[in-house]
């Protein structure tokens, strides 16, 4: 848990750095090289932590600190870079929408193809958890995460166009932002509703599997298939909840989808059942994460071009409190069992609805 804590940490920490870098760079360039350097040396201190390379305990936990805590930088310096490319290379509105449940898309595809990778390995290895053939496997993924050598080829995205819908400030060409009450800007209202709900989460997702394997005796192929299944959902949740929000709205559509959560998360603490806890949990991985595109999407429409890096570095908000959060969960499952602790992170996930739910305010008339 601890070394969570240290990757969740440092991703908090060289964040903000990192995308007051980027919004003040001219060029991409510098952030694009950097991030591509760090992904390279943090998969081959990975793959040298996974080997176990020393003789002592110490030295391979240090080690193991080290490879994570570069891991949480590129995870920051990764997130950053490609969604402020990413959202200053499409138009506002639709288009921008449309580029992040497309990157959600091809996301979720690859997690599909790594549990389905998973899933013949314990077929033909042994289904077990023997720690050798959890080595293997992280190793393969490590070596098909140095696809992050692929920026290099990111070029600077074109000029955007000014929303002409706003008057523009003087000698920047660049719309000034609306006037509005802090309680009702989106940007604020995602990041009360994302830190609430990263805690409720974060809480105890690490724990639901344990509960499985522990509560219902599934074996390892069993678990890896209703991840498996989940991961499946989560390929098609983006593009639905996108077609849902082009229908009736975003700001319904975010509220209506993430209602799931706390009611998966109630499930699981109040039934014994292993088909309705099963049930609860694909729900709970396969289908809120579809509205992820369209909080980012509804954040950089409403940010300026320059600030961009910088409240693309709350991401590591998700990273820091997420690992943070877990404590909560350790000490509530080891002092009052999992049913109380499903349902503090019930109570997490339902304030941050409640939270989200100010964008029916604040997007009002705003359709994908």
């Amino acid at each position: 848990m601890y070394k969570r804590q240290l990757q969740g940490l440092v991703a908090l920490a060289a964040a903000p750095a990192f995308g007051t870098w980027f919004d003040r760079s001219e060029s991409v360039r510098g952030a694009r090289n950097f991030t591509v350097a760090v992904g390279v040396v943090a998969l081959a201190a990975v793959l040298g932590a996974l080997r176990r390379p020393f003789d002592s305990d110490a030295a391979n936990a240090a080690a193991t600190y080290g490879a994570l805590g570069l891991w949480g930088l590129l995870l920051s310096a990764q997130g950053i870079f490609t969604d402020s490319v990413l959202a200053s290379s499409a138009a506002r509105g639709p288009e921008r929408q449309f580029a992040f449940v497309a990157k959600s898309t091809l996301w979720r595809l690859g997690n599909v193809a790594g549990q389905a990778a998973n899933l013949v390995f314990f077929a033909v290895a042994g289904d077990d958890w023997a720690l050798g053939g959890l080595r293997k496997i992280m190793a393969v993924g490590g070596v098909l995460c140095l696809s992050v050598a692929l920026l290099a080829a990111v070029r600077d995205p074109p000029p955007e166009e000014p929303d002409l819908s706003r008057p523009l400030l003087p000698g920047t060409g660049a719309a000034a932002p609306p006037r509005v009450p802090w309680y009702r800007r989106p940007s604020l209202i995602i990041l009360g509703a994302v830190v609430l709900r990263v805690i409720g989460k974060g809480a105890t997702m690490r724990y639901i599997p344990v509960r499985f394997a522990d509560g219902f005796g599934l074996k390892p192929t069993t678990l890896t298939a209703i991840v498996l299944a989940a991961q499946v959902l989560r390929v098609g949740a983006p593009l639905a909840c996108d077609a849902l929000a082009r229908a009736v709205g975003r700001a319904p559509t975010m509220v209506l989808v993430r209602l799931l959560e706390p009611a998966a998360l109630a499930a699981l603490a109040l039934s014994g059942d292993v088909r309705v806890s099963g049930g609860a949990f694909l729900c709970y991985l396969g289908v809120p994460v579809g509205t992820r595109a369209i909080e980012k999407a509804v954040l950089m429409d409403h940010t300026a071009k320059k600030s961009r890096g910088r409240w693309n570095a709350v991401e590591s908000v998700n990273r820091g409190t997420w690992a943070g959060s877990a404590a909560i969960g350790a000490f509530l499952v080891h002092d009052y069992g999992y049913g109380a602790a499903f349902l503090v992170s019930a109570a997490f996930t339902g304030a941050s609805v409640v939270v989200l739910s100010g964008l029916l305010v604040a997007l009002r008339g705003e359709r994908a």
